[in-house]
């Protein structure tokens, strides 16, 4: 028997009666990353501290069903993210382009000073949208 169903339908864990959050729904919760979705977009935030070769292949997989999910128009949180390396990079820009074939847009947000000016010297800051708050990510995405 599910949790929630023991305890009753107001329950966090009660998936089969979970209500959409004002926020958005919740479309994915894993070890590397969550996300909640709206009509028209996805706000993901990766869990990971590094995105390296091991994480970047599952969260380019995680994201990209998301992002198709929703017109690909995604949103990603990368506060919790302290190094990313250039597979890392890779899956990003991978995503990236899934998301710009689709007609869809990708904006990054959270993003610590130390990456901002690493994605800087290898100029991806032209290739990425890039915003401070989630805000203005959401407002990027169109």
């Amino acid at each position: 028997m599910a949790f929630g169903k023991l305890f009753g339908k107001n329950s966090p864990e009660s998936a089969d009666d979970a209500t959409p959050q004002a926020a958005g729904d919740a479309l994915l919760d894993s070890v590397h990353a969550s996300a909640e979705g709206f009509p028209d977009f996805a706000v993901a935030k990766v869990k990971c501290e590094r995105i390296a070769e091991r994480e970047g292949p599952i969260l380019l997989s995680e994201l990209t069903k998301i992002a198709k999910s929703r017109a690909s128009k995604l949103a990603i949180d990368l506060t919790d993210v302290m190094m990313i390396s250039s597979a890392g990079i890779g899956s990003l820009v991978q995503l990236h382009r899934a998301c710009a074939a689709e007609k869809g847009k990708l904006v990054l947000f959270g993003i610590s000073d130390e990456m901002l000016a690493m994605l800087k010297v290898a100029r991806l800051d032209k290739l990425f949208t890039i915003t401070p708050s989630r805000d203005a990510a959401v407002g990027a995405l169109g």
